[in-house]
């Protein structure tokens, strides 16, 4: 009898573990979870939109300093055009070296050879075809002035003109360099003969 009863009961049948939906509502969890601060930074190499923005503008070249944004530099920076013709000859003031070069003609027309000594740089070279003499004082100078400024090198320097001299690291040559003019290295500079060539074949 007690068999019997037993063999009649039903007992409900146990449900199947429904794992698909589980692991899908574990993943739905943890999407919400992850999206709730867009903002957050927790990994290298990831950014938020402030840092992308930061990082866009260090990615836009600047010049460099003394350049355009086109690359040129700028207008100051160019080299300032300098009016002196004498500057290669060493000459700091063109206006004070034409003054003497004005007084030593005048000197040399008028004869007179203490006042050209005024405007020699001593010592002073002096050149022919037999060689090379040094002049180093106004006495010497002026005692050996006639066969210092011949006829030719009294000739060049009164037919040179100003806007037609030559001018080179040796100084400033008058016509073909029977005469050439220099400056003194100190401060204030003195303007003066430095060389009388009476051989000027190749006197350049």
């Amino acid at each position: 009898m007690q068999r019997t009863m037993r063999s009649r009961l039903k007992f409900p049948a146990r449900q199947p573990h429904n794992r698909s939906a589980t692991l899908l509502l574990a993943g739905l969890l943890l999407t919400a979870g992850c999206s709730s601060n867009p903002s957050l930074d927790t990994s290298t190499g990831k950014s938020d939109p402030a840092s992308g923005s930061e990082n866009t503008a260090n990615n836009n070249v600047q010049p460099q300093t003394g350049q355009s944004a086109e690359g040129r530099p700028p207008a100051e920076s160019k080299p300032a055009e300098t009016n002196n013709p004498y500057s290669a000859a060493g000459i700091d003031d063109p206006s004070a070296f034409e003054a003497v070069f004005d007084q030593v003609k005048s000197a040399v027309a008028d004869g007179d050879p203490n006042k050209v000594a005024a405007y020699v740089l001593f010592p002073m070279r002096v050149n022919d075809a037999k060689g090379s003499v040094s002049i180093n004082n106004k006495e010497d100078f002026v005692a050996k002035y006639d066969t210092i400024f011949t006829v030719s090198v009294k000739e060049a320097l009164a037919n040179q003109k100003k806007d037609n001299l030559f001018v080179n690291a040796k100084g400033v040559m008058v016509g073909n360099g029977e005469v050439w003019f220099g400056a003194t290295t100190g401060s204030p500079q003195k303007y003066g003969i430095i060389a009388v060539n009476q051989d000027t074949a190749a006197s350049r």
